[in-house]
């Protein structure tokens, strides 16, 4: 792709169709800005970060039906083990209004937020948006505004919304990929031991499979494969957070001796 000279060079990362579309189409009739990258896959956004060090990124968060394996979540991790002369502008998507995971990305290098479910959101206005940071002058000729950045509304949350933004910001911190099934699993057995109570892991873990019509073996496997792959991929990282003695033949926390330490852990500190 041939870059203008002064043009701001922006890699996409966007696994719906429509928006990455919408965000290509409106690239090609501005002269201000290039797109060195259009991808549904953080594995690939990542190595093109490293090759063409593009001035800004636009990243969904979720990634949920990318070709990848990673979330934007994994992605932000393994774009702060790169030493780039310059840090990229990174600029989130998102479908969750959770003020929680909100502050988590903003500590890993996200500079604004736009939540793509508040009205008035579209691609268009987070490419204007870019372009008013990078020239400020740009706000003459455009219908841009700064109240343009659509981040989350303040909204009063049941304490189901809250228990689950909690739930969801513990298991980024520790970087458990949302693509993960486990992932939900887990989510799902520690949500259940808000409304149990005291009720024993392996039920909470029976119930899951129940609610899921799932065998129970299956359940157990696929939370298995989350843990596992989490430790495998950054185990210091995950042992930050997790701070339970692991098996040393295993490598990794049990299932049940997971949502066990996150139920004990999550009711200590939001009960």
């Amino acid at each position: 792709m041939q870059m203008e000279s002064g043009s701001m060079a922006i890699l996409l990362v966007e696994d719906e169709k429509n928006d990455r579309q919408a965000f290509v189409e409106y690239a090609e009739s501005c002269s201000d800005i290039v797109f060195v990258g259009a991808t549904d896959s953080g594995e690939d956004a990542f190595e093109i970060v490293k090759n063409a060090q593009p001035e800004a990124v636009i990243l969904d968060l979720e990634l949920n039906f990318g070709n990848g394996s990673w979330s934007g979540i994994d992605f932000l991790n393994e774009l702060q083990t790169l030493n780039l002369p310059q840090s990229p502008i990174i600029v989130v998507t998102t479908n969750t209004p959770s003020q929680i995971v909100h502050s988590l990305i903003r500590g890993k290098g996200v500079a604004f937020i736009f939540y793509k479910l508040q009205p008035g959101y579209e691609p268009k206005k987070v490419i204007d948006f870019l372009l008013l940071v990078r020239n400020p002058a740009f706000i003459k000729s455009s219908n841009v505004s700064k109240q343009s950045v659509l981040t989350s509304s303040p909204r009063k949350d049941s304490k189901e919304d809250t228990i689950t933004e909690k739930i969801e910001a513990e298991l980024d911190m520790l970087g458990v990929s949302r693509k993960y099934v486990g992932r939900n699993y887990i989510a799902e057995a520690l949500k259940l031991s808000f409304a149990k109570g005291g009720e024993a892991t392996s039920s909470l873990i029976r119930e899951v499979a129940d609610n899921e019509q799932k065998e129970y073996s299956s359940v157990v496997r696929a939370m298995e494969t989350a843990i596992k792959n989490t430790w495998y991929d950054n185990k210091e990282e995950a042992e930050k957070h997790y701070t339970v003695r692991v098996d040393k033949r295993r490598g990794y926390p049990t299932p049940s001796d997971f949502v066990h330490f996150y139920k004990e852990k999550l009711q200590k500190l939001y009960v």
